[in-house]
């Protein structure tokens, strides 16, 4: 409410114009320029609804995980743009299969707690090491064009750091 409150204040000292449906729209309704913003919105009432659909039926989560990363490899394969690195931009859609599969995952942890709480010294290693490697293949793959067509990996690496955090 304090955002509405403090945005309708801007337009009425004349500081944000209201010529238009589209600035009302723009102002009150989806305040940002940002993309991504939208796309984690649309995860998340997804999320919401497997979330909701595992607590009623067994293994929804695990079905839903493994037909995001279908999806994921198959978008990949057939529709992303390989002639330069494109796999982490987040004004581009193709980062949302990586949104949803991370949402998906830290539920999966959440649900399997017990088996992931455990703290050691290795999983820190492990994940400083797949954070690096995450770097490492960045700026490999955004600088030799013969590996481009296996940017992919690099989203890979990031589900791997968050097992090697949590496992």
């Amino acid at each position: 409410m304090e955002f509405f409150g403090f945005t309708l204040f801007t337009v009425l000292v004349g500081e944000y114009p209201l010529n238009n449906i589209d600035d009302a729209v723009k102002l009150f309704i989806y305040p940002t320029n940002y993309i991504f913003i939208a796309w984690l919105f649309v995860c998340y009432v997804l999320f919401y609804i497997i979330a909701y659909m595992d607590k009623k039926y067994t293994n929804v989560l695990e079905i839903s995980m493994l037909v995001i990363f279908v999806l994921w490899i198959f978008t990949y394969v057939v529709f992303c743009d390989k002639t330069f690195y494109s796999v982490d931009q987040v004004y581009k859609p193709f980062i949302l299969f990586l949104y949803m599969e991370c949402m998906l995952l830290g539920a999966y942890f959440r649900k399997h707690k017990e088996k992931f709480i455990k703290f050691s010294f290795t999983k820190v290693i492990s994940a400083i090491v797949c954070l690096a490697l995450y770097f490492i293949i960045k700026v490999a793959v955004s600088r030799m064009e013969v590996l481009l067509n296996f940017q992919i990996i690099n989203q890979f690496v990031i589900i791997i750091a968050l097992f090697a955090v949590f496992n």
